[in-house]
């Protein structure tokens, strides 16, 4: 029996409807099966009458194609989120039981549950249960689906050998194709022809809304943390709005001067936002960045432009999108831009220069070698990534240089540099699937010299701390930043490996994984508290901690008693005696919630004295995402809600504080701090959106509050700047052989 199997590489309507009735109408083979992709455009089938199917209002507002399918059908609104199959086989042994039954293997053999809900009367459209392949796995992607429906159909109607895939693009098309294709574009033609013509009749119905209910799920009860994701959308929504409408192609937008504002001039928000827009479902914003890029992202900007700026913003977003998408236009303007960036790494130190200017295409050196030192230690993730897509090992090696410099440095008072950040190294170590071991090692060392030297508890509350020190000295500065709330997450997700630990589970980890799991928790509540302890439920940039008398350079007070502490965390776990947890420390109770504890009717009550100053330099809020991306990583990983509730509150304070009316969000240059303070009745704005607001801070709240199968954690690694990257491994790829290893 014949058969062959077509996947095709456009994603362009036209071609792959030619193609389909290409295959259809002469090819030979008994069975035929044929994948595409269309980008965003409308499919009408050949008996289908246009003006009770689709608002052309809409239709002509998006300039969204429509195109006639001539082998039939219904009319579908089709994107790059869809995968379309079509079985072309003799009427006579067509069996829908069969096929059903085939597509519903194919997804159980990508772990995704499948149930048969095919239903028709004959008539008319009848809807069924539908849900989306991404509620169940964001590491299926259009090409898993695409070979396991092969395996599962050659199983059925193909021979002992194994299938041959053919894949159709724009240098298969033949006199045949090409008619067609012709064909299905003058149709278009000619249909908007006649509706300059008709303009006066009015056609109801739908065609595309934004979608901005995305807690449907399909066997799962709708939550109260279901309806804290939607209002994140809307707060999503809202800042893009702000940005679109007056700062469109900018990097930043200024909401309330209502201008935009240029850094890099690439459009940083729009990249920055793009994976948010695919993770919270807003094909409308999706498809207006895409626009953007392929039509107006240039590297061409003069000035310096910053090459770690631009590789956790820019190329980080730009291989994102591609991974959730394939569409090749993201690939290749990344591969474009690290090609470019690429010209910083020929330093005679094999540190990358810090800078470039893209309209010359050279690089520009730092007067801070300290600071380019500390950006070149965090590129490894995007550029290793590169490699794993491209196979191309230039961009794993140049970034695997820097780290060989970087391991080879001194080390004063046994202290990992400063600008080797234990998030780096542990990201970098789960990211290549745990396969290069220096790393781990490294990240451990850089977690030991934390613990034993900038480990600090407060006053009064003995709230735990990182401080600051410098080279050649034992003291230590109680100052902390935001920045810093990033560790508590890095800690728990090393710890775990991405992982859900239930109580009885800690008895079961390695004890130097509990001990970065317990400390975790104790930060966690720390950087909480830098929120809680003002006033507006916002953290100000940095804060200085109070601690007992002589506590700032003696390190024997604080140092024994953060010890004391953890180690009272880690006894009940090392002995297999499960205690209460209300009888430790500041760790929430497994399941409790904030009002079970120190909060009376939710989030109102403060404590009584604050554990912290804030200096008069330090009172801005810059929209940070680094506390909720570590409630966001706790919670995955402990499964307390205690962390939503934080989260939730952060939200609101945003909400309250730094919403601009007519569009968009902005920093805040002065807190109402403490109720000590009297340097300002109210908060006062700055007059400007970060990108990473729409990148991470809202994207790591819409995570928080949605089911722990999206973006699971031990399959999703996210860069400095959250967009996030499959994990990889290339040890079985032929071109391990040929990239630098430290």
């Amino acid at each position: 029996m014949s058969i062959q199997y077509f996947i095709s590489k456009s994603t362009n309507p036209f071609l792959n409807l030619a193609f389909e009735d290409w295959l259809f109408r002469h090819n030979p083979a008994r069975h035929i099966l044929f994948f595409y992709r269309n980008t965003q455009s409308i499919v009408i089938g050949r008996n289908q009458n246009p003006w009770k199917e689709i608002n052309f209002t809409a239709l002509r507002a998006h300039n969204v194609p429509l195109v006639r399918r001539n082998s039939g059908g219904g009319t579908v609104y089709h994107d790059i989120g869809n995968t379309n199959y079509c079985h072309i086989m003799p009427r006579d042994i067509f069996e829908r039981d069969l096929t059903v039954k085939i597509i519903r293997n194919a997804l159980h053999q990508l772990d995704i549950p499948a149930e048969k809900e095919l239903v028709g009367n004959g008539i008319e459209s009848v809807r069924s249960v539908v849900t989306k392949l991404r509620e169940f796995s964001y590491t299926v992607g259009h090409l898993d689906f695409c070979n396991s429906t092969i395996n599962e159909f050659h199983k059925i109607y193909g021979s002992e050998s194994a299938p041959l895939v053919k894949h159709l693009d724009e240098s298969d098309v033949n006199e045949v194709v090409q008619s067609n294709m012709d064909k299905l574009k003058r149709e278009l033609t000619a249909f908007r022809l006649l509706l300059l013509l008709l303009f006066s009749v009015f056609i109801y119905g739908t065609f595309f809304k934004p979608n901005t209910h995305h807690s449907k799920v399909v066997g799962r009860v709708r939550t109260i943390w279901d309806d804290c994701r939607d209002e994140v959308v809307e707060s999503f929504r809202h800042a893009w709005k702000g940005y679109k409408d007056s700062a469109w192609g900018y990097d930043e937008l200024l909401p309330i001067s209502k201008q935009g504002s240029n850094w890099f001039k690439m459009g940083c928000t729009i990249i920055d936002a793009l994976d948010t827009a695919l993770i919270m479902e807003q094909d409308d914003i999706y498809f207006d960045a895409k626009h953007w890029i392929e039509s107006d992202l240039k590297y061409d900007g003069d000035g310096d432009s910053n090459v770690f700026e631009i590789t956790i913003r820019v190329l980080g977003g730009l291989l994102s999108t591609y991974t959730f998408t394939e569409e090749q236009v993201f690939l290749d303007k990344a591969v474009e831009l690290a090609d470019i960036l690429l010209i910083a790494f020929e330093s005679p130190s094999k540190i990358p220069f810090s800078s470039i200017d893209f309209s010359k295409r050279v690089a520009v050196p730092s007067p801070d070698v300290g600071a380019s030192t500390s950006e070149a230690t965090t590129l490894q993730m995007e550029f290793k990534y590169l490699t794993y897509l491209t196979k191309n090992p230039k961009y794993w090696n140049k970034a695997q240089e820097i780290m060989g410099v970087i391991f080879s440095l001194e080390r004063p008072n046994g202290l990992v540099p400063v600008y080797i950040s234990a998030k780096y190294l542990g990201k970098q170590w789960l990211l290549v699937n745990e396969t290069e071991s220096k790393y781990i090692e490294e990240y451990k060392r850089a977690v030991l010299g934390i613990r034993e030297k900038l480990l600090y508890v407060s006053y009064p509350h003995h709230l735990f701390f990182i401080g600051e020190t410098t080279a050649g000295t034992t003291n230590l500065s109680p100052k902390m930043d935001h920045l810093v709330c990033f560790l508590p997450g890095t800690l728990a997700w090393v710890a775990s490996r991405g992982k859900r630990i239930t109580i009885e589970g800690r008895k079961l980890m390695k004890p130097e994984d509990l001990r970065d799991l317990e400390l975790a928790e104790e930060l966690a509540r720390s950087c909480y508290e830098m929120n809680a302890q003002t006033l507006t439920g916002l953290s100000p940039e940095i804060v200085h901690w109070k601690t007992k008398p002589g506590g700032a350079t003696d390190r024997t007070v604080d140092f024994d008693l953060a010890n004391r502490l953890l180690y009272y965390h880690e006894k009940p776990y090392v002995n297999s005696t499960i205690v209460t947890e209300k009888e430790k420390h500041a760790v929430p109770n497994n399941g409790e919630t904030d009002s079970d504890t120190r909060f009376k009717d939710g989030f109102a009550k403060r404590m009584n004295e604050e554990d912290f100053e804030i200096h008069a330099l330090d009172t801005h809020n810059l929209l940070r995402p680094e506390t909720v991306e570590s409630l966001f990583i706790l919670y995955r990983v402990t499964g307390k809600t205690i962390y939503r509730e934080w989260g939730y509150s952060i939200y609101r304070s945003f909400e309250k504080y730094c919403k601009v009316a007519d569009g968009g969000y902005s920093d805040i240059v002065r807190l109402i701090l403490t109720k000590n303070d009297v340097r300002s009745d109210s908060p006062q704005f700055r007059d400007k959106m970060q990108t990473f607001f729409l990148g991470e801070t809202l994207k790591y709240l819409y995570l928080l509050f949605s089911p722990e199968e999206y973006l699971p954690l031990d399959k999703f690694i996210f860069n400095t700047e959250a967009h996030p990257l499959p994990v990889f491994d290339l040890r079985n790829d032929p071109i391990y052989k040929d990239l630098l290893q430290v």
